[in-house]
């Protein structure tokens, strides 16, 4: 977590570190064991941070650039190529917005 804090607010951005408030697990199968369908890695760890943080009854999304590790609904998908934007924090924020009123 520290290494963390220190690569986002490299150069500034100290005063945000207080919104950082871990990371997620790394959820790894066992060696060898049979996986049938499709896993949702990315997925099965946040929802393992939410089960660790109190939070597995609460909606929620995760960010992120590569969608097979993730349902749909649980994602909001960030083009690699242009990172996060205006217009994606607006959908985000609308999206937010439409589960809390769920």
């Amino acid at each position: 977590m520290d290494e963390l804090l220190d690569f986002v607010t490299y150069g500034g951005g100290e005063d945000l570190a207080y919104r950082f408030i871990g990371s997620t697990p790394s959820v790894v199968k066992e060696s060898g064991a049979f996986i049938t369908g499709r896993v949702y890695k990315r997925e099965e760890e946040c929802r393992e941070w939410l089960r660790n943080n109190g939070g597995q009854k609460q909606p929620w999304i995760a960010l992120d650039d590569t969608d097979f590790w993730f349902r749909v609904e649980n994602l909001y998908l960030v083009p690699h190529v242009t990172g996060l934007t205006d217009a994606d924090v607006a959908a985000i924020i609308q999206r937010i917005q439409l589960l809390a009123n769920q």
